[in-house]
């Protein structure tokens, strides 16, 4: 980093090794779920968390609460756009509280920075959105198309995302993973292990946490 050119050399990566730049970068994934939920008909709800201020004289001067953002077409979602909660479910089951069964999407992943019209960005436009929910059609397999390195662009998601309704269909999310690549010496020549990853937490289906009674039923023991 003491020669005369290292800060040219750097602006867009970190010295590794010497006369050796890494330039930053990005590791995208999609990964694509196909949901039955007690059935093919399923439905996607989304809800931002929105603060609410109270009334004067209140002892509580704020809290927050779930609102319903309808959505009722093919998209992408980001979570630059604030807090939200994404789950799909079976709107014709209900459980004895009244919920409908489903799976709550939660993770923590980067979404591209690149510019629309850049090339990388065009082939691989699903790394734009955090979250894109299509109605299921054979064929439709693969988020950047089947051949991304030989499209001009808007192939696979983009594409798929062609305004169908999804108020109640047989849905497929798709769940983008990636991370920005801070390069640094440490990734040099080898470089380590970094984990990504999307939960699916069950949500309204069981009236109360099913993991009450774990150990007695290890034990064989009967359960009240």
């Amino acid at each position: 980093m003491a020669e005369a050119d290292a800060a040219r050399a750097t602006r867009h990566g970190a010295l590794v090794a010497s006369g050796h730049a890494a330039v930053y970068h990005d590791h995208y994934f999609s990964i694509r779920l196909d949901f039955d939920i007690d059935g093919p008909v399923n439905r996607f709800v989304r809800e931002r968390l929105t603060p609410v201020t109270l009334p004067e004289g209140n002892p509580r001067r704020s809290l927050w609460r779930l609102e319903a953002v309808p959505m009722p077409t093919e998209g992408g979602l980001s979570a630059r756009d604030g807090p939200e909660v994404w789950r799909i479910e079976n709107p014709a089951v209900t459980t004895s509280l009244g919920y409908h069964p489903g799976y709550q999407i939660e993770g923590n992943s980067a979404t591209s920075l690149l510019a629309p019209d850049d090339w990388p960005q065009r082939r691989a436009a699903f790394s734009a959105q955090n979250l894109w929910i299509t109605a299921r059609r054979e064929g439709e397999l693969h988020a950047a198309g089947a051949y991304p390195n030989q499209s001009r662009g808007g192939d696979g998601l983009p594409a798929y995302a062609d305004g169908e309704s999804i108020e109640a269909a047989d849905l497929v999310a798709w769940y983008t993973l990636g991370f920005h690549h801070v390069t640094r010496p440490e990734d040099w020549p080898v470089l380590t292990t970094v984990w990504q990853g999307v939960k699916l937490r069950p949500y309204g289906f069981f009236t109360q946490n099913p993991g009450l009674g774990v150990r007695r039923r290890f034990r064989g023991e009967p359960m009240n």
